[in-house]
């Protein structure tokens, strides 16, 4: 089935740009799931595509609070499942959502930024949400990798053969190796095992003998098959230090390879007039209060950055839009020009927030981009939110922005409690 935004063409070019991270072309590990990096930059098209096609009212693309996860203060970001099944397609139109469409979000989140760079790709777990890591090349750690108490290496699990074990699940295993050395059988002059103590001579462990136990592991699809050919066992050596996992496939015991990765930490400091994903600041004055939500500068910021190009792309194209947004209502201009809306996303978890999903909030904008206020929708009625006299980006941020940049050591993140 066609991907749920696949369009033969569009209206916008965009550039790639290469970051720091994610690196493309590597592989994410979300819990035991390892998800390849093909599947996710179709995610971030989709999520690209839906920042123009997916109507106001339904649930995705959200946005996202970057700050916690990513580090991230400035700016907001936008998640997007990564695998959509779609229940019902628009006869003829399966490249944007519908009213009528239904469909299952999963638990996977590819993140990106209003620029359609790609972010990250995290797991939601009931009503939070875990970052998916990708994994160092085991080949390429060396002591001229960038270390700081900020980038340590960490480890992740361990990947036996594509199944993915995380350090409590072997406690059991390392408790019965842990009595059997306490109770000297294992050892050199010790007599051969039997039973689930099992000796091993390896090249991979320098030809050294270990000691293993089965490790169980819950597949989610368990099958006969797949459990009768693969045997997974955790290892010691004769001095009673854990050695890692093994593998069994066919008639041959292999190493288990560690999942190490750098947990790296986007730049939380600011420049003057750019953002931590170094972008310039498109707008940085007032908050809006819209009933009783608060629409912040940042929020805006990066609706605006998003909107922009869509924009411009409309009108040199002689305002043939192919998308629900940015749209224009008849009889309202500026400057002799249209009035463009751009709709506000909002977040999935709500984190206790009740969400009115009745009112249609939006940013206006004119031809050239320029910011002409916040308003909402309640059915045909349009209701301009009010103005607010101070700016969480123009004040709080650029404070904390410049007070880092003269204390390098305190660049952690920003509380906006």
């Amino acid at each position: 089935m066609k991907s749920l935004l696949a369009v033969a063409g569009t209206i916008i070019s965009y550039s790639v740009y290469t970051r720091a991270y994610p690196r493309h072309g590597t592989n994410y590990y979300c819990g035991k799931k390892i998800i390849e990096s093909e599947i996710v930059e179709r995610g971030k098209s989709d999520a690209c595509l839906s920042l123009s096609g997916s109507p106001w009212w339904v649930e995705f693309p959200a946005s996202l609070d970057g700050s916690k996860i990513f580090g991230i203060v400035d700016a907001t970001l936008f998640s997007w499942p990564l695998y959509w099944q779609s229940v019902n397609e628009v006869a003829g139109h399966d490249d944007i959502i519908s009213d009528d469409s239904v469909g299952k979000a999963g638990n996977l989140r590819v993140i990106i930024d209003s620029t359609c760079r790609l972010i990250g790709v995290l797991n939601r777990i009931d009503n939070t949400y875990q970052k998916c890591i990708q994994p160092l090349n085991p080949n390429s750690i060396s002591t001229s990798l960038e270390l700081s108490l900020r980038n340590p290496i960490k480890t992740y699990g361990i990947d036996c053969n594509g199944f993915i074990f995380f350090e409590e699940e072997l406690d059991g295993a390392y408790d019965s190796l842990h009595r059997y050395f306490v109770a000297g059988a294992i050892s050199d002059q010790s007599k051969e095992p039997n039973g689930s103590l099992q000796s091993h001579i390896l090249s991979e462990f320098g030809n050294e003998m270990i000691w293993s136990w089965p490790v169980q592991f819950v597949m989610e699809k368990k099958t006969y098959e797949s459990t009768r050919k693969i045997l997974f066992r955790a290892t010691i050596n004769r001095f009673g230090n854990k050695m890692g996992m093994i593998y069994k496939t066919e008639d041959s015991w292999r190493r288990c390879s560690v999942i190490s990765y750098m947990d790296k930490i986007q730049k939380t400091a600011i420049k003057k007039h750019k953002t931590a994903v170094d972008k310039e600041l498109l707008y940085e004055d007032n908050d809006f209060q819209c009933g009783d939500q608060i629409i912040n500068a940042i929020t805006i910021n990066s609706h605006l950055r998003a909107a922009c190009p869509r924009v411009w792309a409309l009108v040199k194209s002689g305002n043939m839009n192919e998308y629900l947004y940015p749209w224009s209502l008849s009889g309202l201009s500026h400057n002799s020009n249209l009035i463009w809306y751009w709709p506000i996303r909002k977040p999935e978890l709500s984190n206790g927030q009740e969400l009115d999903n009745s009112k249609h909030q939006l940013i206006s904008l004119g031809n050239k981009c320029e910011f002409l206020g916040v308003y909402y929708l309640v059915d045909d009625r349009r209701t301009e939110c009010r103005k607010l006299n101070k700016s969480l980006l123009s004040l709080e941020l650029r404070t904390k922005s410049a007070n880092l940049e003269l204390n390098p050591l305190k660049r952690k993140y920003i509380n906006f409690a």
